[in-house]
């Protein structure tokens, strides 16, 4: 069995790039079991429901809505759950005269098959339905994360979306679009936010949502053609964090902690395999917060897996990635995401 680890020269999809350019921010605010492979169908979630989710169905509405109103869209549940103000950082300040705000949504996927979150697209818009661009600034000082990676069916996830808005601007509305999955019409559905901040409860489980356990560490599950085995999950080390240590890597921001994951991945198929360890590898919780790999601390793990990974037919490589996960979560689960779009599928491991 060969046993390499091979870069790979290609083109970043532009997923990637938004999720390397957040995690950039991230870095810069912070400165402040058994052997037997399990098949991945890619609907595995988490099998305990969050006290604020009822576990049971919940009704979609299909036009105009308010926060906390759960409607859908493209096969596709979306609820925004609430909107906050974001107090300006450090090193990230709104231009003059604006501020920064940011929108919560949940999306479930009801279809068939998997879908990437990047084919929607939520637009803020003031009093006149004009359009305010989006302020990615906002998302890393609101405690928040990107929407990005792909959406199995079954599957839920949870981000935070922001904007920089003009302080004079109060009322506000958010339009949901999405593009049909067959090429078809656009699909979209405007949601009143209105002139104060305010949240809800997030939706309870919809028909159609999948809730499965997470494989064990230590076990193996085959996505698509590559085997992963998670074998365990390590400390990080701290004196590296020291303003005198060398190397020395970037504490993580307040909230939050690093931890390393050691696994093994095996090409089965008879294609090459072409990875990226920041969106293929990430950890989530059982409400759908995703928390990406991060970079800056891969020259103090000892064998670190490559930010690229071309995997041909037989080859195996094992290595270790560093997350940054909330410092006290209920529970955490590492997500293996391989293929794009309908051919997409994961397996979850549960970290803690």
């Amino acid at each position: 069995m060969k046993e390499k680890n091979l870069h790979r020269a290609a083109s970043i999809n532009l997923r990637h790039i938004l999720v390397l350019f957040l995690l950039v921010l991230s870095m810069a605010c912070s400165i402040t079991g058994g052997d037997t492979p399990a098949p991945a169908d890619g609907a595995a979630a988490a099998a305990e429901v969050p006290a604020d989710r009822a576990p049971a169905p919940t009704p979609l509405l299909t036009g105009p809505v308010s926060i906390g109103q759960p409607f859908r869209i493209c096969d596709t549940a979306v609820t925004v759950v609430g909107w906050e103000n974001v107090a300006p950082g450090e090193y990230f300040t709104p231009g003059s005269g604006n501020r920064f705000i940011a929108a919560e949504v949940v999306l479930v996927n009801l279809g068939s098959q998997a879908v990437e979150t990047g084919w929607y697209t939520f637009t803020l818009l003031d009093a006149f339905d004009e359009e305010i661009p989006e302020g990615v600034f906002s998302v890393t000082l609101a405690k928040g994360t990107i929407l990005s990676g792909g959406l199995a069916a079954g599957e839920r996830t949870r981000a935070k979306i922001g904007y920089e808005v003009p302080e004079a601007e109060q009322e506000f509305s958010l339009k949901a679009g999405c593009m049909n999955h067959d090429g078809g019409s656009k699909e979209e559905i405007t949601v009143t936010l209105g002139s104060t901040p305010s949240s809800a409860n997030a939706p309870g489980l919809f028909t159609g949502e999948v809730v499965d356990d997470p494989l064990s560490l230590g076990t193996s599950a085959i996505v698509n053609s590559v085997e992963i085995t998670v074998k365990e999950i390590l400390p990080f080390d701290e004196k590296y964090l020291d303003p005198d240590s060398d190397p020395r890597v970037t504490p993580p921001m307040s909230w939050m902690k690093y931890i390393i994951v050691d696994l093994v991945l095996e090409n089965k198929g008879d294609q090459d395999v072409d990875l990226n360890r920041t969106t293929d590898l990430y950890a989530r919780d059982p409400e759908g917060w995703r928390y990406a790999t991060i970079s800056w601390a891969s020259q103090v793990l000892e064998d670190p897996i490559d930010e690229f990974i071309t995997l041909e037919a037989g080859d195996k490589i094992g290595g270790q990635v560093v997350q940054q996960v909330p410092k006290d979560p209920r529970h955490l689960f590492f997500v293996f995401e391989y293929g794009y779009g309908p051919a997409g599928a994961r397996a979850f491991f549960r970290m803690m």
